[in-house]
């Protein structure tokens, strides 16, 4: 059976560390990028009125 801690982030190893920072800086900029485009995407079309103010003919 594995010692209490050897699942851990910061585990003794040594690249643990590094490769669990690298893993949590690359998800906080997926999701930074994610959210900028569904901000973006949602921006666009609010913006602009759903329907036209006079009918055209």
């Amino acid at each position: 059976m594995a010692e209490p801690g050897a699942f851990s982030p910061e585990s003794e190893r040594p690249d643990g560390g590094g490769l669990y920072r690298k893993l949590v800086l690359l998800t906080g900029i997926r999701l930074a990028v994610g959210t900028a485009l569904l901000v973006a995407t949602a921006w666009l079309t609010l913006r602009h009125e759903p329907f036209p103010r006079s009918i055209e003919a």
